[in-house]
């Protein structure tokens, strides 16, 4: 087969054994970049309504029909794999994808950056940076699609903020080696991509005066100051002030960048700590105890933590926090409590996490979250590790017969990216299955969001609550357009995978048109075997497939199929395990229905002190928006008032919030 190679970092380019390939027709061009960027299986009316949404349902099948065929011929007839349903791009080693490529280059390099190899990780990053040839489809666009180019815009940022911070550790790790016109190459790059942040025209002031450049520096200065004053009306802040008057005085300056430590010897004599150094957390989950009480378990427990000088910091119900200054020290803890929980014939737990986000010694409420995530999945007498701990071990020695062993990357009910797991190995420890009871392990549709979910810690724990009832079949979120049912509804689903052996299937009902093809829509994402037979109908085929099997459906944005529901009925009638969760504007009315209308996010009041409505769910939600499209916002006495007001005027809805956060880079 020829060998395939797309380019999606600037204009699209398509090539064919290295010959470009003219794709004029835009919808064409869009469909390969779905497909290959999103490397997965995609229904027809999908794809039809993210590429011909204006467009009667079959016309636009009519016209996706047209353009597979096209690209077809543009790219080779096996690259795709289509049915009556269901439409992917074949991935092989003939073919080449630019964003893939850049992806796994960031990471080999963010992997070295983390185990101290500075060199390694230059070598990587410098070549990932090298792929950008600008944003993602640079020039591009889709008419009358905007799903499509909501999808573009998403992928721009995501891709945009990648290439900075692979760009500021660039220029952070040449300055320490005292390289500094590298180190202004990448700056100047970096400040193409955000020209309207202070800090990085300060950092290149900073970069330009070391290398003796005072006069551009000054320049940059200027720069600086013209830009502020013509987006923003405003003058620098002080910092960038006394950065001028010590460079216009000729005063020594120091550099700014974080001093870094080599693994392995680099081109220079500075000797400086890796970027990965943060305190180990240490989660120790009690089991119950089958001879001993409680709290002799727990003072076991802290016994040998505190004899590895680690620091207890919270106990919380069944689950002890401590944090150590070294990862050798918190393994040998690890080890001993699960030692000791052996001995009494109890169990234990245990995750280790490393986290450059956590401040000193307190961890952050992520990184508590994703603690609490992870020792559901942990089997009991197991020590699991995320991969920045993992990666510390190569700088210290193990405890004796103490491995490593990596399990892969698995997915948590977060509805994160999936994590890289590692599971220490031990004589004393448990020698079954390493493989942790994730999201992965069961049958699942569900798909990465793109963002953290915030908030709704009420909620989402009411309708858990609720939809574990035996009672309740059917569970239908409502509420105004925005509210975040969708996402609610997701969160709920992911969170109960573990009560659904046989399966969580999400649908988007918003690309049909026709109630009657909600039961054939619900068929093929299942997966029932594809045949025919005059004594069994679709309804009929469905039901026989699921039978007492325990399956939850999330049937989003039923609204304007409503016709549809005596079917969702009849489904819940003749199949045991069956429940279904829906969102919608309205609810289905039917009998065995619980309704729970999804009220706005929670807003402060004038009241509230400051720290107070700082946790605000919605102000939480702003904030970490506009911190995703400008990295340097933060909230502060001097803009909660504003943030606030905002999200006041905007009802509480997750999505008019999200909507105005993505402004901050162009409003103040």
């Amino acid at each position: 087969m020829s060998r395939l190679a797309l380019y999606f970092l600037g204009p699209p380019l398509v090539c064919l054994d290295g010959a470009s390939v003219e794709i004029n027709r835009r919808k064409v061009l869009s469909l390969l970049t779905y497909l290959a960027v999103t490397a997965q299986r995609h229904s027809r009316d999908e794809l039809a309504e993210l590429l011909y949404g204006r467009q009667d349902r079959e016309r636009a099948r009519a016209n996706l029909r047209q353009s597979i065929s096209l690209l077809r011929r543009s790219i080779g007839k096996d690259r795709l794999i289509t049915d009556r349903f269901w439409i992917n791009l074949t991935s092989d080693k003939d073919m080449w994808i630019d964003v893939f490529e850049y992806r796994r280059l960031l990471k080999s390099g963010l992997t070295a950056d983390t185990e101290g190899d500075l060199s390694t990780a230059v070598n990587y990053l410098d070549k990932a940076v090298g792929l950008y040839r600008g944003e993602f489809l640079s020039g591009f666009y889709l008419k009358d699609s905007i799903a499509f180019e909501d999808w573009q815009l998403a992928m721009q940022e995501s891709l945009r903020r990648e290439q900075i911070f692979a760009l500021k550790r660039l220029v952070e790790i040449h300055e320490a080696w005292n390289q500094y016109e590298q180190a202004i190459d990448y700056g100047r790059r970096w400040l193409d991509l955000d020209p309207l942040e202070e800090a990085i025209h300060r950092r290149l002031m900073l970069l330009y005066s070391l290398a003796g450049h005072h006069k551009e520096a000054l320049r940059q200065y200027e720069r600086c100051r013209a830009v502020l004053e013509r987006e923003f009306g405003e003058k620098p802040q002080a910092e960038t002030e006394q950065l001028r008057e010590q460079i216009d005085s000729r005063k020594p300056l120091s550099p700014a960048g974080m001093r870094l430590e080599q693994k392995r010897a680099g081109p220079t004599h500075s000797r400086t700590k890796p970027l990965s150094e943060a305190p180990l957390f240490l989660f120790v989950q009690i089991a119950s105890s089958l001879r001993e009480p409680g709290r002799q378990q727990e003072d076991q427990f802290r016994e040998a933590i505190t004899e590895e000088r680690g620091q207890i910091l919270t106990a919380a119900g069944q689950t002890l926090c401590a944090v150590f200054p070294r990862v050798d020290a918190a393994i040998r803890a690890a080890l001993s409590v699960q030692i000791r929980a052996k001995a009494m014939d109890t169990g234990a737990r245990i995750v280790l996490l490393a986290s450059e986000y956590a401040q000193q010694n307190i961890p952050s409420s992520t990184l508590v979250e994703r603690a609490e995530m992870l020792l559901e999945v942990v089997h009991t007498g197991q020590i699991l590790l995320n991969e920045t701990s993992a990666n510390l071990t190569n700088m210290v020695k193990l405890p004796e017969n103490t491995t490593l062993c990596d399990i892969g990357a698995h997915r948590l009910k977060d509805l994160g990216p999936a994590q890289p797991m590692h599971m220490l190995v031990h004589p004393d420890l448990p020698q079954g299955s390493f493989q942790p009871a994730t999201l992965d392990t069961y049958p699942n549709n569900l798909q990465i969001q793109p963002t953290p979910f915030i908030g709704r810690k009420n909620e989402l724990a009411a309708l858990q609550e609720t939809l574990q009832l035996e009672d309740v079949r059917l569970l239908t979120l409502t509420g105004a357009g925005g509210v975040g049912k969708t996402r609610l509804a997701l969160q709920t689903a992911a969170a109960l995978y573990r009560r659904f052996e046989h399966g969580v299937f999400f649908m988007d009902l918003t690309i049909l048109r026709d109630p009657k093809h909600v039961i054939g829509f619900i068929t093929a994402t299942v997966g029932v075997p594809e045949f025919r037979t005059d004594k069994r109908s679709q309804v009929g085929m469905l039901m026989d497939f699921l039978g007492s099997n325990r399956v939850l459906l999330l049937l989003d944005n039923f609204e304007h199929l409503l016709p549809a529901a005596p079917q969702v009925s009849e489904l819940l009638a003749n199949c045991s395990g069956l429940k279904i969760l829906v969102s919608s504007r309205e609810p289905l009315h039917l009998r065995s229905e619980k309704v729970f209308r999804v009220p706005p996010m929670q807003l402060p009041s004038k009241e509230q002190r400051l720290e107070v409505v700082k946790r605000c769910e919605a102000i939480q939600l702003f904030a970490d928006r506009a911190a995703a499209i400008l990295s340097t916002f933060k909230l502060n006495d001097k803009n909660i008032s504003t943030v606030s007001e905002i999200c006041k005027r905007l009802d509480g809805l997750p999505l008019a919030i999200e909507l105005a956060a993505t402004r901050i880079r162009v409003l103040t």
